[in-house]
This record gives C-alpha cells, sequence and structure tokens, in this order.
C-alpha cells in the first residue's frame, strides 16, 4: 500500500515538472535555460539526500557527468556533513577535470568528524584519487602521501602504486621508486616482467653522487619495511627487508656462493664498505642492528601512513 502511495505521489511530481516545463520554456524562451536549475534544484529538494545520490549515480552510468555533478554538489549543500555526498562530489568534480573544486571537496571530506554519516569504506580509494588529483595541480608532495595511504590499504592495487612511483620520480625520490619496483618484481608474479623492466629503467636514471637524504621504507607485504640494497657489483639491485633481530647483513647462501665474510653495499644512496654477512641456507636477504644503527629513525604509522623514514645522522647534525 505505502509502495503503491508512494509510486502515485511521485507520478504527480512529475507530471505536474512537466506541464511546468512547458509553460516556462512558453513565457520565458530565450531565458528558459537560465531557469533549469533553478527548477531542477527545487525538483531535487523533493528527496532524501541518499535517494538523490542514487539519481546523481543513474545519471553518472549513464553519462550524464554533469547533470550529476550538479546533483551531487546539491547533495553536498543539503547535507554536508555527509560522507556520501562529499566523496560523490570530489570524484565527478575530479572526472570533470575541475582539479580546484575536486581539492576543495577532499578537504571537507577528510576534516569530518566521526559523528558524520554515511561509508567509510571507500576512504582508502578516495585517498588514491585525491593524491591523483594532486598530482595534475602540481602538488607534487602532498600527492605522495595521499597515494602512500591509498596504496597501504592495498598494496597490489596496481593504479595506486604506479602513481606513487610516478610522484617519486618526479620528486627525485628514485631510490625509494626502486624500492617498490622490487618489492612488486618479487611478489607481483601477473606483472613480474612489467615491474622488472620499471626498476631496471630506474636504475639506469639513479643519481651518481651518494650525499645522504631521508629515504621513506615501504611495505608492501606483512613481512615489514624493504629497502633497495645493491649486493656487490654483480649481483644486482634488490629488495631487502629491514629486521633489527639481524646483527648486520643477512644473505642466503644463493646469493652468496663464495661464501664471502664481508661484501661491500649500497642501501639507497648509501654506500658500506666491507660490511659483515650472516651466511644462511634457508632465509631472506635482511638489513640487521647494526646497519640500522647508523641511521635515525621515524615511524609515521601516526600520520596515517606505514612508513619508516630513514635519515642518516650527518644529514641529521
Amino acid at each position: 500500500m505505502k509502495n503503491t502511495t508512494r509510486k502515485t505521489w511521485l507520478s504527480l511530481v512529475a507530471s505536474l515538472l512537466f506541464v511546468l516545463s512547458l509553460a516556462h520554456l512558453a513565457f520565458w524562451q530565450q531565458a528558459s535555460l537560465k531557469i533549469i536549475p533553478v527548477m531542477l534544484g527545487w525538483f531535487v529538494s523533493l528527496f532524501a539526500v541518499s535517494e538523490q545520490l542514487k539519481v546523481a549515480h543513474t545519471a553518472s552510468l549513464t553519462g550524464q557527468h554533469r547533470v550529476a555533478h550538479f546533483l551531487y554538489t546539491n547533495a553536498v549543500e543539503r547535507g554536508p556533513e555527509n560522507r556520501d555526498a562529499l566523496f560523490a562530489a570530489a570524484t565527478s568534480a575530479y572526472q570533470l577535470k575541475r582539479h580546484l573544486e575536486s581539492e576543495d571537496f577532499f578537504k571537507a571530506l577528510f576534516t569530518l568528524s566521526e559523528a558524520a554519516t554515511g561509508d567509510v569504506g571507500w576512504l582508502p580509494v578516495a585517498s588514491g584519487i585525491r593524491g591523483q588529483n594532486l598530482l595534475y595541480l602540481g602538488q607534487t608532495e602532498s600527492a605522495r602521501r595521499w597515494l602512500t595511504v591509498a596504496m597501504e590499504e592495498d598494496p597490489l592495487q596496481e593504479r595506486w602504486t604506479f602513481l606513487l612511483i610516478e610522484a617519486l620520480v618526479k620528486l627525485g625520490r628514485r631510490y625509494e621508486a626502486l624500492g617498490l619496483t622490487l618489492q612488486l618484481e618479487a611478489i607481483d608474479q601477473s606483472l613480474h616482467t612489467f615491474w622488472s623492466l620499471r626498476s631496471a629503467n630506474l636504475v639506469k636514471t639513479l643519481e651518481q653522487n651518494t650525499e645522504a637524504q631521508d629515504i621513506w621504507a615501504y611495505s608492501v607485504t606483512p613481512k615489514g619495511f624493504s629497502l633497495p640494497v645493491l649486493v656487490g657489483e654483480d649481483r644486482g639491485w634488490r629488495s631487502v627487508k629491514i629486521d633489527s633481530s639481524v646483527k648486520s647483513f643477512r644473505l642466503p647462501a644463493v646469493l652468496n656462493s663464495k661464501n664471502k665474510s664481508r661484501l661491500d653495499l649500497q642501501i639507497g644512496p648509501w654506500k658500506f664498505e666491507s660490511v659483515a654477512i650472516e651466511t644462511c641456507d634457508q632465509c631472506e636477504a635482511a638489513i640487521g642492528a647494526s646497519i640500522l644503527g647508523e641511521f635515525r629513525l621515524e615511524n609515521l604509522k601516526s600520520q596515517g601512513l606505514n612508513v619508516l623514514v630513514l635519515e642518516s645522522h650527518s644529514k641529521a647534525e
């Protein structure tokens, strides 16, 4: 009974809107286009915000992106504390290449209080789209942070990882980019060749100087943080995890066939000569405590980022 009454009511409203549309087209003539947004705004106000978002979503799916954006923006005006409305408005503005407007909506979205309404499950996606939008705006450092949040939530989401690597290269942080591609080369078998070629290209563009800079260590698996390491000149760059339980530097026997007790290493831009090596048959390569002692370490997890920042003591001083 309720559904029948509701359909009847909506039918009457639609009929009234149609009649009014004909009347205003006849009356306003050339000015009619200016009146349409006013009438549309009046019409959508008859719906609850949640229903309005469904109508906007349907419009977007049918390619009516400008209509959808109007409806999303209007929904934000009616429900400024609604996460769903803000996310939809920010995303539609991005799709329409209104990047400044999109960033305004994202700022509002990520400053909402816990009491705000709407879903929070898509926040990692919102972080990624915001990072991509910031890349278009030329705010590369901010883009790096938001793309890092998105990637950490879904490390094998190639879209965010690829964009993060792009941001790192633009910032001149090629060792960090290399660290990511090496990790993905090892674990993402579906795109192994792609990441392998990306790693090779990055190695060719590494700066020749080894002046210390801070390096972000990322974690794309539950195993922990990893860094790019050059083990001797003949073994190439590898992704090596950080493990403070290891004394110095651990290397599997397959990578130390000559069973050397000391090797030269390069970790990111930093070179270490004659490092003591622990060799084992069944283990993973790991950077140990004595090497980590050469750096100032800071975990940024409290800032929403799951990264470990390494900075040489010489630079910190």
